[in-house]
């Protein structure tokens, strides 16, 4: 972890450094189209995916924000820093019949309030196919297979817009960074809602968190200097 940490230092680093340069001859423009283009990032503050979302916007000075289920119940446990740091609140329990129920909701509540989400599914998993079949449809299915998912997916209407990023090897940061960029300049997006897998285990791949983590710090970056219309 030590040295994914300490690569993901560089990678940012070098980002930071690049913008500078590039952008000092006219750093009072920039500086106030950097301010206009700010964006809200908010997610249920699920472990993985969710808090490295959180953690990216934080680390660039956005505003955060989102639904979490009662107790700010995680994965890890409760974890009441999800309001103190980054202001979530909690949904209410009225009408859900079970804990199941408190996370669909939560989910549902998020993606409705965003003006776009941005979805990290490396692999099947029933939340996350869960979570993009709702953006597409409007809908929150009980019952989804591999067939139903890959025909939804293929629809061009949303009900929200929804980007699912599908890999997060080295090789395919650029690929990512371009792509999200394009979604974000492409839907005018303010409020961008993060989801995704949980953990290591449910991503199949170690140091999950961290790789979105870079990700979106470096696209968020390139989102605020870029001089697209």
């Amino acid at each position: 972890m030590k040295n994914n940490n300490k690569n993901t230092e560089n990678k940012i680093e070098e980002n930071e450094n690049e913008f500078s340069s590039s952008s000092s001859s006219n750093s009072s423009s920039n500086d106030d189209e950097k301010e206009r283009k700010k964006l809200k990032i908010i997610s249920g503050g699920q472990t993985g995916a969710d808090q490295a979302g959180l953690r990216a916007a934080q680390y660039l000075h956005f505003e955060t924000g989102g639904w979490a289920p009662p107790g700010f119940m995680t994965s890890c446990g409760p974890q009441p820093k999800l309001k103190q740091e980054f202001g979530l609140k909690e949904i209410s329990e009225n009408g859900c019949k079970n804990v199941a129920a408190l996370y669909v909701r939560r989910s549902m509540m998020n993606v409705d309030y965003a003006d776009a989400t941005i979805v990290f599914r490396l692999r099947p998993s029933i939340g996350t196919d869960k979570t993009i079949i709702y953006c597409k449809t409007g809908k929150w299915e009980k019952k989804i297979n591999e067939k139903n998912i890959f025909f939804i997916r293929q629809q061009q209407s949303y009900y929200r817009p929804c980007l699912v990023i599908q890999d997060l090897s080295p090789e395919a940061l650029e690929t990512n960074i371009a792509s999200i960029v394009n979604f974000l300049n492409y839907y005018r997006v303010k409020t961008v809602n993060i989801a995704g897998h949980r953990d290591d285990d449910t991503a199949g791949m170690k140091n999950f968190e961290e790789a979105v983590y870079t990700t979106l710090v470096v696209a968020f970056q390139s989102f605020l200097h870029c001089n697209c219309n």
